[in-house]
């Protein structure tokens, strides 16, 4: 397991009513990354997903358990957890990184509206 910060640095940028509007974990490589399960946690929300292509999100419907995180805060510990089938790839080095992408939306500052 890992366990990714997502601070709340924007707030300084008066961005308010944040919510991520969609979650994607890229596994890159220079080589083909086969299907791989991840499990992605924050807060009480949580669920399993399979990669195709070194791809889950929920933008590409392969990651369906993660909708609960959508319209959420992003900011606080995100935990990412890999199937037995993943212990290959990290230890024949195809994995080149992982990518947590958290889209998100907000209401930015009433001066630039």
């Amino acid at each position: 397991m890992r366990r990714v910060g997502a601070g709340a640095e924007q707030r300084g940028s008066g961005v308010t009513y944040l919510a991520a509007a969609a979650v994607t974990v890229h596994l890159s490589g220079d080589h083909t990354v086969p299907e791989t399960t991840i499990s992605l946690r924050h807060g009480a929300a949580g669920g399993t997903a399979t990669t195709t292509n070194g791809v889950a999100g929920t933008r590409r419907g392969n990651a369906t358990a993660w909708t609960p995180f959508l319209g959420t805060s992003p900011a606080g510990d995100w935990q990412l957890s890999f199937g037995s089938e993943a212990s290959a790839l990290f230890g024949s080095g195809v994995l080149d990184d992982i990518l947590l992408v958290l889209s998100w939306t907000g209401q930015g500052p009433a001066w630039a509206r």
